[in-house]
């Protein structure tokens, strides 16, 4: 019986490609038959390297200061916040605080919204009252 060349597990006899993997078999001619050793797969699974990102360095006091003023700008500010919170470059930090700051911007605003047409009920019910 032969075994995968990718993943080692064995193959039936006649199957174009491996059960486990989807590897396809190499057609095998009669004359030679397989004795291709399974590779050895180590007991002890890898352990991937991680790095710290390149953008994840420390934003200065004036680095946070202009994150904070480009608020203040009405338009602007708030396309800064989406591009920094969902772009793909840009501080770790920076991008972690703009979607935090939308996700508050967002509940301001349907908050506002409720209370507003809230007070726009009591305000007709008074005046329907009197």
């Amino acid at each position: 019986m032969a075994n995968c060349t990718n993943c080692g597990k064995p193959l039936k006899e006649g199957a174009k490609f491996c059960v486990s993997c989807g590897t396809p078999v190499p057609a095998k001619s009669a004359a030679a038959p397989d004795k291709t050793p399974a590779p050895v797969r180590s007991a002890v699974p890898e352990t991937p390297t991680y790095s710290a990102p390149a953008t994840d360095s420390v934003i200065t006091t004036l680095g946070w200061l202009g994150t904070l003023l480009v608020t203040v700008v009405p338009i602007i500010g708030i396309v800064l916040y989406f591009v920094w919170a969902f772009g793909t470059g840009g501080n770790l930090n920076r991008r972690n605080y703009c979607r935090a700051a939308l996700i508050m911007m967002a509940v301001s605003f349907v908050l506002s919204i409720i209370i507003i047409v809230s007070s726009y009920g009591f305000i007709l019910s008074i005046i329907d009252y009197l």
